[in-house]
C-alpha cells in the first residue's frame, strides 16, 4: 500500500476534552509521524528532506495506514519490537491516544539526560502495561535562579537520579527552563494523553511556575465551562505583585497565582499551609478573587461529601482539580537549601498524611511537585512524596 503525498498531513491535530476516568486504562498505541509524506515497499520521504532507501527489516511500513495500532498488530505486521523503539527515536512513528500525540521531544531528552531511569521502564512498557502506579509522571525543570546556589532544574535532576525507574517510571522529561508558548503546547498534549489514559497527570518541577504553566495548559485543551480548582500546599502563597495580566517572561515563582486568578485561569484556589506574610492574601480577598485559606486540609474547605458523591460531581459538573506541593512546606531543618526557606513548617510525616488525605477525599485530576532542594536528602524526601502522589 502507497500513502499518497498529496494529503497535508501536518495539519495540526484537534484536541477535544474528554472526562476523567479512574476506572480503566488503555495502552498507548502507535502510528506513522505525520513528518511521513509518502511511504513504499523501497522508499520513504519525509517532509523537507529527500526520499530514502527503506532496509529490508523495515519494508513492512509500507503496509501501515494513518491510523492508531497497538504493538501486537505492528508485530504482526512484522515490525518488530526493537524496530518500534528505533523508529520511534528516528520520529517515523509517534504514539498516543486518540487524536492525542506525545510530544517527541520529552521522551528523546528524557532518554538522553536520564538512561538509566528511562532504561529500567522503556518506552515498550507504555505500550505493554499496564502502568505501575496511578499517575503518568513527566518532568519539568524550570529554573528561575533568584539564589544562584539553588537550581531547581539540578533538584529535579537530582530526584530523577535517585528513582527506581521501574517503580516510578516517567513518561518523558521537557527541555524547557521557561514557561514558553511551546512548553504550555506540549503541556496541552500530555494533560489529554493522561485523561484519554485513565490517569491522573503528575509534572515535578522545577520551581512553582510548573504550576502556572501546567494550570493554563488545562485551561486551554479543555472546554470552557469546566471549572479548574487549585489547591496550593506551599510555605508562600504566590501572590506578591500586581493583578493586572502578566506576559509569560514577568511570570515569577512569587506571583504565578496572583496572575491565575486575575486572568481568571482557575475558578477556585485554596491555600494550604502558608506561613508567608498574610497582607496579599487578604487583598486579593478583598479585591474579589475566589481564594480560600486555612493552615490545614479539612474535607469542609472543599465542600466535599462522599468521594463517589465528588467523583460523580466532577464528571457532570466538568470538574478538574490540581494538587501541587512546594517542598518548602517543610520545616528548613528538613530541607534547608530550598530557594525561600520559613521557620516553623511541617514534618514530612505530617505532608505525607495531608496528601494522602487529599487524594481519599478529593478527585484530584493532576498534581505536581516543586522547588525540591539540592541537599542530599532532598531527592529521598521527593522520592516519599512522588510515591504517595502516584498512588
Amino acid at each position: 500500500m502507497r500513502l499518497e503525498p498529496t494529503v497535508n498531513y501536518n495539519a495540526n491535530p484537534v484536541y477535544t476534552s474528554q472526562s476523567f476516568s479512574l476506572l480503566r486504562f488503555d495502552m498507548f498505541s502507535l502510528k506513522l509521524d505525520k513528518r511521513v509524506e509518502w511511504v513504499t515497499s523501497k522508499w520513504l520521504k519525509c517532509y523537507d528532506n529527500p526520499p530514502v532507501s527503506l532496509p529490508a527489516p523495515l519494508q513492512q511500513l509500507a503496509n501501515l495506514s494513518r491510523e492508531w495500532y497497538s504493538v501486537e498488530e505492528l508485530q504482526r505486521e512484522g515490525i518488530s519490537m526493537n524496530n518500534i523503539e528505533s523508529l520511534l527515536r528516528a520520529r517515523l512513528l509517534c504514539f498516543g491516544l486518540n487524536d492525542t500525540i506525545f510530544p517527541v521531544a520529552g521522551r528523546s531528552f528524557y532518554e538522553e539526560q536520564f538512561p538509566d531511569h528511562a532504561a529500567a521502564y522503556p518506552v515498550k512498557e507504555w505500550f505493554c502495561g499496564p502502568l505501575p502506579i496511578n499517575t503518568i509522571w513527566v518532568g519539568l525543570p524550570f529554573c528561575h535562579l533568584t539564589n544562584i546556589r539553588h537550581s531547581t532544574a539540578l533538584g529535579l535532576a537530582s530526584i530523577i537520579d535517585q528513582l527506581n525507574g521501574k517503580d516510578l517510571p516517567f513518561l518523558g522529561v521537557f527541555p524547557f527552563m521557561n514557561p514558553t508558548e511551546l512548553c504550555i503546547q506540549h503541556l496541552c498534549q500530555v494533560s489529554l494523553l493522561a485523561s484519554h489514559a485513565g490517569k491522573r497527570l503528575g509534572v515535578l518541577g522545577g520551581d512553582h511556575r510548573v504550576a502556572w504553566a501546567i494550570l493554563k495548559a488545562l485551561r486551554a485543551s479543555m472546554a470552557s465551562d469546566t471549572k479548574i480548582r487549585y489547591i496550593h500546599i506551599d510555605a508562600h502563597h504566590d501572590l506578591y505583585g500586581s493583578s493586572y495580566k502578566l506576559p509569560s517572561e514577568a511570570i515569577a515563582h512569587s506571583n504565578f497565582l496572583l496572575s491565575l486568578l486575575a486572568e481568571g485561569t482557575i475558578n477556585e484556589a485554596f491555600l494550604i499551609g502558608c506561613r508567608d506574610n498574610p497582607s496579599p492574601i487578604e487583598r486579593a480577598i478583598n479585591q474579589g478573587f475566589p481564594l480560600t485559606y486555612a493552615s490545614e486540609y479539612h474535607p469542609i474547605l472543599l465542600k466535599t461529601k462522599s468521594l463517589k458523591a465528588k467523583l460523580l460531581k466532577a464528571k457532570s459538573e466538568k470538574i478538574h482539580t490540581h494538587l501541587s506541593v512546594d517542598i518548602d512546606i517543610l520545616d528548613p531543618s528538613i530541607v534547608p537549601n530550598v530557594c525561600s526557606p520559613i521557620n516553623g513548617g511541617w514534618s514530612l510525616e505530617k505532608l505525607i498524611n495531608m496528601i494522602r488525605k487529599i487524594l481519599q477525599e478529593e478527585v484530584i485530576d493532576s498534581v505536581s511537585l516543586v522547588e525540591a532542594g539540592t541537599t542530599e536528602e532532598s531527592p529521598f524526601i521527593a522520592e516519599q512524596i512522588l510515591s504517595v502522589m502516584s498512588e
